[in-house]
């Protein structure tokens, strides 16, 4: 309701410059026009912002930094501070498509960090549900005898009212950086419940850009020294190829023995271990192509019931497991050494054979770990804009605590 006001200027903007072709409109009266409809728009906005949330943010749990920075917002929102009026063009709004399954709004990230005072915060709600059962999912409806209401609102949700056990609202909020989370919670919970609405309501995930730049965390040099040695290694390595250690990495050899479909060691592998690490292979391919393609039915979550219903949307679902199997025929594949081995066999040589392939696997991780730390750094998601979130949930499927 209160971002529609919002939405009205834009519409009218949009009339407006609907002219005839065949005369010269007075452009200046047009913008001075819009320039009163907006003063006029937000003047009310900024009344109802007072009157609404005035006694909340004047609340004993509030702090008085907080205070005082929302009432300077709702006074710059009736006279039209600039860095106020973008400070709620920021925000997430009621969005389209609500009652087919849009459920999300992130609002504007870039235009918030930007300010020099405020933080992008989440807020995600749910409406309140029935205790869950002892079997719950997307695919099983509430019961009927807990969910008996016959308006047309509720006729229509029922199918997908469960959904709110695992899926919430979720709309961006563009807030001074002198109020905590939890003084939002606060706030937008009692203005929610203010209307009757026993929403779970919950404010998190706040973000904002360092005004004097990102500190390089101590994390992030460990993650740039291992990236720097494997590169100058492979460097040096391809340079100095006959080097008894640099040249284990020689990169052109390393890449020809990768891409080689030679087997010299043929007695140390059984072909139907091979095939089944290649179907887990195409079939995590194809699964994840398979959820690219249907990215909408998370757009539109009332779609998916429709979608994963059938052999191909069933198919789609157990995708996760693929990778658990992938590694199990891997290990497996390791065991085959000790199967048609014939050389001399020892426990220690075991236990050598063992640490060598663990400190190789686990020197790959740390390399990708190490790619990932650089790569959702602050200082890149500065550079190229837009949210990271450290858990890696979908802003939608976070639960509401």
């Amino acid at each position: 309701m209160v971002k529609s006001m919002g939405n009205y200027i834009l519409i009218w903007f949009f009339l407006v410059s609907i002219v005839p072709l065949n005369c010269e409109p007075d452009h200046l009266q047009s913008w001075k026009n819009f320039w009163s409809i907006s003063d006029s728009a937000f003047r009310k906005l900024g009344n109802y912002f007072d009157n609404q949330l005035t006694p909340l943010i004047k609340s004993e749990s509030i702090s008085s930094s907080c205070q005082g920075s929302l009432l300077k917002f709702i006074d710059g929102i009736k006279n039209f501070d600039i860095d106020s009026v973008r400070m709620f063009d920021s925000w997430g709004k009621l969005p389209s498509g609500l009652l087919f399954g849009s459920w999300s709004d992130l609002g504007s990230f870039d235009q918030c960090v930007s300010l020099e005072n405020s933080q992008y915060c989440l807020l995600t709600g749910s409406m309140p549900l029935p205790s869950k059962r002892q079997h719950e999912g997307l695919f099983i409806p509430l019961d009927k005898s807990s969910f008996n209401l016959t308006d047309p609102l509720s006729v229509h949700l029922y199918p997908y009212a469960h959904y709110f056990h695992n899926v919430n609202l979720t709309f961006g909020v563009c807030a001074p950086r002198e109020c905590s989370p939890q003084e939002m919670t606060l706030i937008a919970k009692s203005l929610i419940h203010s209307y009757g609405l026993q929403m779970k309501v919950n404010v998190d995930l706040c973000q904002h850009r360092a005004k004097s730049g990102n500190q390089i965390l101590f994390r992030e040099y460990v993650a740039l020294i291992i990236i720097s040695t494997v590169i100058a290694l492979n460097i040096f390595g391809t340079i100095y190829s006959t080097h008894p250690f640099l040249g284990h990495f020689n990169f052109p050899l390393n890449w020809s023995k990768l891409l080689s479909t030679t087997n010299n060691q043929p007695n140390r592998s059984y072909p139907f271990i091979e095939c089944f690490k290649f179907f887990a292979m195409i079939y995590l391919i194809l699964t994840h192509v398979g959820w690219a393609f249907n990215h909408n039915s998370f757009h539109s979550i009332f779609k998916i019931q429709s979608m994963y219903k059938g052999i191909l949307g069933y198919s789609l679902l157990p995708s996760y497991m693929g990778s658990e199997v992938y590694f199990l025929m891997t290990g497996l594949e390791l065991m085959t050494f000790f199967l048609s081995f014939k050389g001399k066999f020892t426990f220690s040589s075991a236990i050598s054979f063992l640490l060598i392939r663990w400190a190789r696997f686990v020197t790959l991780i740390g390399f990708y770990i190490s790619l990932y730390i650089l790569v959702f750094s602050d200082h890149v998601r500065d550079l190229v804009g837009g949210p990271f979130w450290s858990h890696l949930y979908s802003a939608t499927s976070i639960p509401v605590i």
